[in-house]
């Protein structure tokens, strides 16, 4: 495990969730921990700490930075971030090449892909379309975690593999107001 009983080590894994959920806020939580080698004592989440590189199809550096400050003073850390941002603008597959040499040049251990409705090549409902996506994870290789959205019908968005090909899937929610 990169983090107990929740990101399996050298293997995608998947958050879920509707829009607006706060899946993007949680990775980031998650990067943030990586990043600090900080063990959460409050939520007991152990840690095995590493480089992070953030894959981001929906929002842009400042946004990611600004969450990630909010972050820190949350948690009292005062280091600067480690977490390596790339703002992506082309589906996986077709960059696969330059984020294998970003994860070796700056010896990545953790990548974050958010999210995989617009990282995969084409229609998630596509069955080769997501297993290509896939593929691109797993010749990228390390620890990785997609996010992804629901459905209108509130379940996992796209083809069965989006669930099938990962080896750990998590379903978000909201609680409270």
């Amino acid at each position: 495990w990169r983090i107990d009983n929740l990101l399996i080590e050298n293997a995608p894994n998947l958050i879920w969730a509707e829009g607006g959920s706060g899946k993007s806020m949680f990775a980031l939580f998650l990067a943030v921990l990586l990043d600090q080698g900080h063990i959460d004592t409050d939520h007991q989440l152990v840690v095995e700490p590493g480089n992070v590189l953030y894959l981001d199809w929906e929002t842009d550096h400042s946004e990611i930075a600004g969450r990630v400050k909010k972050i820190h003073a949350g948690h009292n850390i005062s280091s600067s971030t480690g977490i390596i941002y790339r703002y992506m603008g082309q589906p996986l597959e077709r960059d696969t090449d330059r984020i294998r040499d970003i994860v070796d040049e700056r010896n990545i251990d953790v990548i974050i892909y958010d999210s995989m409705g617009l990282a995969v090549s084409g229609e998630m409902e596509n069955a080769e379309n997501v297993l290509g996506f896939f593929r691109a994870i797993r010749e990228i290789g390390k620890t990785s975690l997609v996010i992804s959205h629901s459905n209108r019908q509130g379940t996992i968005f796209g083809s069965a593999y989006t669930s099938n090909a990962a080896r750990s899937v998590w379903e978000a929610s909201q609680s409270g107001s």
